[in-house]
Formats: structure tokens, sequence, C-alpha cells
């Protein structure tokens, strides 16, 4: 786990205090011109050793920066550079380093950011103005005064530069991504501390948002402020925040309850409140009902009968249609399918889920279920006919063959609800029938080529079901089975969703 400091560079970063030019050799020397005056830091032992500067402003009172950063700073960090630290220093960066020290902090890696411009402008050449304020030699500088200060004696020092589009802040932001890299090769991070202090704003900004989108809680932003305190930002923080929430409110856009963790609502003070319901729905639309967490309001509660799994089964499927996610729409619109049917009539002969067993399938009778059917509604007839006897006069119309009785099945459910109406039993309307009939209708064309579906071994498009089952059919197979579940939008899972949104 390593700790970094990660630094951009500008055009003040060094600075030559007042106090140091006398007393180290080194003298002022003011140049008069016709409108304005240059002024030099000249050594007294060798004239031609001088560097051009400018004078202390209300910010620096006590400080001269140089002219050019490219070319004074080259003058520094060449061969000369053991003369003139004596008369050097980085007022800018020094409380963010006197910060680190007081806490304690053990770097193992500064990372300086510096510009070396390579890029032409319209005019069609280098601007020299540009071109002359690039902190190049100020990395070298720097890197040479931190190795001469114990506190950095066991930090590597990496110079990290940036040469073109310095201004374009989509550029550098996608350019940014070689950090990420790079701080990422070395090991794991325990904490990147940045201060973009100096230089370019564009640079800064996708510096900072880089190392935020990237490290998140682990980058802390550090800032001295022209006359305020040196501090650190909580940025970071509320930025992430800012894109937490997004990511939530994305997740809500998609159903994806499953999605919304703690990490996410970390700062959220209903965030035991969120993650029950996000935890609730997901379980919900997964019919995982013994694993829904205690303490959901009741406006939010559904039981676990057929009837709501089926409806939370539709839900979820056309949940994925919303996503797109053609595939697992359509299995799940099969599985319920099997249970189309049975969900109506359970209403009325009671629970059959024990009863189905898959030995059953081959001739041996199905003692319990075969009991079940005939003492089921004794006193209700259809045709003079009891449930019993209704059904075992069924022959299907597609095969021809005699319906099956020995096992719970979708055919027999469907009949059983034929009996049913026509009994009295279920007084469907006739509309609400012929839904039942067009989605039983429409999901059996699918069924039928679900290995044609299968064997294109690609990922399932609505073009590619239009095609099945004909132009518009999908769209109509969810408006029937809303009508039938009696759903608008997503039922349910809007409200959570909105309840959610109200908590972020």
């Amino acid at each position: 786990m390593k700790n970094y400091l990660v630094i951009t560079l500008g055009m003040r970063e060094i600075q030559i205090p007042i106090g140091k030019i006398e007393e180290n050799s080194f003298e002022v020397i003011e140049e008069k011109g016709e409108r304005f005056s240059k002024y030099f830091i000249q050594n007294k032992d060798n004239k031609n050793l001088l560097i051009e500067v400018k004078r202390p402003t209300s910010e620096f009172p006590d400080f001269y920066t140089l002219n050019s950063p490219r070319n004074d700073g080259k003058i520094i960090a060449s061969s000369h550079f053991e003369l003139f630290k004596s008369i050097i220093d980085y007022p800018i960066i020094r409380p963010a380093v006197e910060f680190l020290k007081q806490k304690n902090i053990n770097l193992d890696i500064v990372t300086l950011i510096y510009t070396d411009q390579e890029e032409e402008y319209d005019i069609g050449r280098v601007a020299e103005y540009h071109k002359n304020n690039d902190s190049i030699f100020y990395a070298e500088i720097l890197e040479k005064l931190f190795k001469a200060d114990d506190y950095f004696h066991k930090t590597q020092i990496d110079l990290f530069v940036v040469k073109k589009e310095v201004h374009d802040l989509s550029f550098q932001y996608d350019d940014f991504k070689r950090i990420n890299e790079y701080l990422l090769y070395s090991e794991q991070v325990e904490q990147v501390f940045l201060f973009p202090q100096g230089g370019i704003d564009s640079i800064n900004q996708a510096l900072t948002l880089r190392l935020i989108e990237t490290f998140e809680g682990k980058v802390i932003q550090l800032q001295k402020a022209e006359g305020a305190n040196f501090k650190e930002l909580n940025f970071p923080a509320k930025f992430l925040s800012s894109l937490n929430k997004q990511k939530v409110l994305k997740h809500l856009e998609n159903y994806q309850f499953g999605l919304i963790d703690e990490n996410l609502i970390a700062d959220n003070p209903e965030k035991e409140k969120i993650l029950k319901l996000s935890k609730y729905a997901y379980e919900k639309l997964n019919l995982n009902y013994t694993a829904f967490p205690k303490g959901i309001e009741g406006k939010f509660k559904e039981g676990g009968k057929i009837e709501i799994k089926c409806k939370d089964l539709y839900l979820s499927a056309k949940i994925n249609f919303y996503n797109q996610d053609y595939g697992n729409y359509l299995w799940k619109l099969f599985t319920l399918l099997e249970n189309l049917y049975r969900y109506k009539c359970e209403k009325y002969i009671g629970d059959t889920s024990g009863y189905y067993d898959s030995k059953f399938e081959n001739g041996v009778e199905n003692v319990e279920w075969i009991k079940f059917l005939k003492n089921s509604l004794p006193n209700i007839k259809n045709d003079d006919k009891s449930l019993f006897d209704y059904l075992d006069g069924v022959y299907l119309p597609a095969s021809g063959n005699k319906l099956k009785l020995n096992n719970p099945n979708r055919h027999l459910f469907k009949n059983t609800y034929s009996f049913l109406v026509g009994a009295g039993v279920i007084d469907d309307s006739s509309e609400t029938q012929k839904n039942l009939e067009n989605i039983e209708r429409t999901l059996n064309g699918l069924s039928f080529k679900r290995n044609k579906i299968a064997h294109e071994m690609a990922p399932v498009s609505i073009e590619q079901l239009n095609r099945l089952v004909g132009e518009n059919k999908i769209q109509q197979l969810n408006s029937n089975l809303d009508q039938i579940f009696n759903i608008q939008g997503f039922g349910i899972y809007d409200t959570i969703k909105k309840e959610i949104k109200d908590l972020l």
C-alpha cells in the first residue's frame, strides 16, 4: 500500500526569496527601458550568470518569480543548480509538504506534473509565450530540491509530462488515463494527496476528476488559496457523493435494485431504509420471498401466493424487455406460460404445488394428484360433469391426444379454467378470456421456435422476435399481460423507485 503526492506545476512554483539574494552573493540588476524596466538576478562572482525575473506581487511580496520558466528555469536546472539552490524556494508547494510532515505521512511516490508543449497553434508555429512558460525545468529543479530534503529520502520522485492540447479539458481528461495506469502499476494505492495548485486549469480539473473517478475516497485534495489557511478540501467526497447518486439514479431508472449497495449511499442518512427497499425489490423480482429484509413498510408488502409470483415474474420479464435484454425476457415468459392459468384456478381448487413429480410422466399413476382432482369442487358441475370427468374427456386440438391428467401441467390448468368459467365459478369478462388466449397463442408461437433462437447463438433482438411472431405482437403481448395483472408501468417497483429517489 503506497501513499502518493501528486503536484501540478505552473509558472510560479519556483521563486526567489528577496532575503536570500544578497546573503548568497547574488544581486538584483535593473535594466531600464523606454516603456518599462527589466529585472535580473546576477551572481556577483560571475557576471555572465544571470536570470530574468518578475517583481514581487501582492500575493508573494517577498519573492521574485522567473520571467521564463523554460529559459530561466533551464539555467538553474543545468550545471548551475548547486550555485542557485541557496536562493530558490517553492512557497506555493511548501505548505503542502509541511502539512504532510506534520501529519507524519510517509510518502512513497511524489509525481510532478509539468508541461513541455509540442503542438502547432493556429498561427502555424509554436507560440513562444506558451512555450516559454512550460514547467519542464521546474520539475527538474523540484526533484533535486526534494531529494536534498530528509523528508523525501525514501521517496521516489517521478516526472509526468503533458505535451499537447494543454487548454483542452476534454483532451486532458482522456489523456489522464495514463496517470491512472501509472499509479496502479506500482502496487495498490493507500492514499493519493492531490495538490493541483499551480499549472493550467484544464490540466488541474481533468487530473482531479480522473483521480477521484479511479481512486474515489482515497483522494485527498489539498489547497492553499491566496490569503487563506492551508486546508484539505471536501470536494472529492462531495463529487463522489454526487457521482454515486447519479449511479443510483441510473440503477433505479433501469430497475436494477440489486446494484444499489452500501458504497453508493455511504453518506446518506437514510442509507438503511434505501438498502432495505433495494434488497426487498431485488429479492421480490427474483421470486426469493424467504430473503425479504425485516422492517419493510406495509404499503410495499405483497405475499408470496402464486398470483403475486406470476405478477412478479411478468414484471421481472417486463424490466428485461425495458432494458433490451430480450433473451431473459423470453425465458421468463416461457415460465409464466406454464403458470398462466394455474394462478386463476388455484383460487378455487387450492394449492397444487406439492403434487408434481417427474416420475409420474412415465405412466406411473400419481395417486394423490388424481385423488385431489376427483375431490375438487364436488358440488360444481359443468354440463353435468365434475371437474375430473370434464378433464378426463378433453382431447387437445393441436395434437388430437387425450389430455394427460397424471401431473399438474399447463394444458390441464387451461382446461380447468375453461371448466370454472363454464360453471360460472370464475366470472372473467370475455375481454380477459381473449387476452389470456392471445397471450398463450403468442407465447406458444415463441415456445415452438425457442430452439431456433438458441441455435442462432446470438443475443436475442426485438427484430428477431418480431420476425417470429409478427410485427408489434410482442408489444401487444405486454399490453395483454398488463391488463391480466392490472398493472400500469412497473407496478410496485415504480412505487419503490420513487420512494428511494425521495430518500436520496
